[in-house]
């Protein structure tokens, strides 16, 4: 979770992301996800991702794959909830990089910061800007929080409360 203000967050490069989940069965997980980057470079995007379950503390199988825009655009219209985020990307000082997620609709306010490490064996540097971990919190995963009407109570009770978790 983040706490205070994010330095330079107003010059980094961002997309608009929109994503549903086609199949969530046993903690195997297809995701859809649209992209609007604000590289140029990059523009509109369409990504479809195959997870499996959990197999270390901190690893998820992954397989994602590009697709075209309109198809992406067409799955998530068959979704029954979309999740719908703007995703900052912040450089750390040991090169690795911030995914910074602010959140619309019913989670408007809500912030969240993840970052990707090459093995479990990379502890990142931890800005000031970093309030606790959450990885484990099965609230705060995005396949929960997509079905959420409001901000989690534990969300609110963490940040602003200064509880911090174990």
């Amino acid at each position: 979770l983040i706490k205070g203000q994010i330095p330079n967050l107003h010059i980094a490069e961002y997309a608009e992301l929109q994503q549903g989940y086609l199949i969530d069965v046993d903690k195997k997980i297809i995701r859809v996800r649209t992209s609007d980057c604000s590289v140029p470079e990059f523009g509109k995007q369409g990504f479809i991702t195959v997870k499996g379950p959990r197999t270390t503390e901190i690893g998820v199988p992954e397989f994602e794959m590009e697709i075209p825009f309109d198809y992406a655009t067409s799955f998530l219209s068959r979704c029954q909830y979309v999740l719908s985020k703007t995703r900052y990307c912040i450089p750390n000082s040991d090169g690795l990089i911030w995914e910074i997620d602010q959140f619309h609709g019913p989670l408007e306010g809500m912030w969240i910061a993840e970052i990707e490490v090459p093995n479990e064996d990379v502890f990142p540097n931890l800005p000031e800007w970093i309030h606790c971990d959450v990885t484990d919190v099965k609230e705060f995963a995005n396949i929960n929080l997509i079905m959420a009407e409001k901000i989690p109570q534990i969300y609110t009770e963490l940040c602003y409360n200064n509880s911090i978790i174990k």
